[in-house]
């Protein structure tokens, strides 16, 4: 289902490669420190990991979250530390606030009214809301309100590129590269390819 569009993507993703990306040697720096094997601190994570989903089934998310906080704090204090906190805050704006937001009734409604159940129309409504919040939320969101499943996966998909909210990958991209004016960069690149895949990937829906 996903083939025509995802070989429409990756003919301009190596396209861009080859055209954007400087012909350079590589420079490989040398490896520094391995980080050590804590075994212990596996094995505590993944029954901190074990028990938090058992919790989350029963329902008990504010114990199950005392857990594994009062575990850490109490065995692990630096592990805390070392979360990067502010990505944990823009997952939860864009997974849980900016989802409520698009539930809200007048949001719904409009939603509802917009002739966006098939085709191309689909297409381009799930590939926007994905710039507004982000693509899983979007898929989540219009999944209701569409018929046509091969239209909505195309468009979310196209749709994780352009705008940095496109997809959480871009933020965790960005944050971990670290590189000098990112944003700025990545919008240089991203904004045009979103265009010319997504022009390009319209013509498999019409």
């Amino acid at each position: 289902m996903m083939a025509p569009t995802v070989a429409v993507m990756l003919f301009w993703l190596f396209a861009a490669v080859r055209f954007l990306v400087p012909r350079v040697e590589i420079q490989l720096k040398p490896a520094g420190d391995a980080e050590p094997v804590q075994p212990r601190l596996l094995a505590l994570s993944a029954l901190l990991f074990i028990a938090f989903v058992i919790a989350l089934d029963q329902r008990w998310l504010a114990a199950g979250l005392g857990l594994v906080f009062g575990a850490f704090l109490l065995l692990r204090p630096r592990v805390l530390l070392g979360i990067d906190w502010a990505l944990l805050a823009i997952i939860a704006l864009m997974f849980v606030d900016l989802r409520q937001l698009a539930e809200l009734p007048a949001v719904a409604a409009v939603l509802q009214q917009w002739p966006i159940g098939e085709g191309w129309r689909a297409y381009l409504a799930a590939m926007g809301v994905s710039q507004l919040i982000s693509n899983v939320p979007a898929t989540i969101l219009l999944d209701r309100y569409m018929h046509d499943l091969p239209a909505l996966a195309a468009g979310v998909s196209v749709g994780g590129f352009g705008c940095v909210l496109g997809s959480l990958a871009n933020l965790i991209a960005l944050r971990l590269a670290k590189v000098p004016h990112g944003l700025r960069e990545f919008h240089r690149i991203s904004i045009p390819f979103l265009l010319v895949c997504a022009a390009s990937a319209l013509l498999l829906r019409l």
